[in-house]
């Protein structure tokens, strides 16, 4: 099995909120056979734990939820 568990920090909690609210139903309504991933907010962080069978659906998921968070915070700090 491959485990991963991401955290990603924000300059705040509010920041984190907002980007956790754009990413978390796309990950939450994921309906994968070979992964599951949990997202989580924790203050000024997002933690995701990701977990799989094999590695091919372990870097599919990580590359997905990673550039997910990465795209919400880009737009976030590009309206601040």
């Amino acid at each position: 099995m491959f485990k991963a568990l991401v955290e990603f920090k924000f300059q705040n909690k509010n920041n984190a909120k907002i980007v956790f609210d754009s990413v978390v139903p796309e990950i939450k309504n994921e309906n994968f056979l070979r992964s599951k991933s949990v997202i989580k907010l924790n203050g000024e962080k997002i933690l995701l734990d990701i977990k799989a069978n094999n590695k091919a659906a372990f870097k599919a998921s990580l590359n997905n939820h990673v550039k997910a968070v990465n795209l919400s915070s880009k737009i976030l700090y590009l309206e601040e």
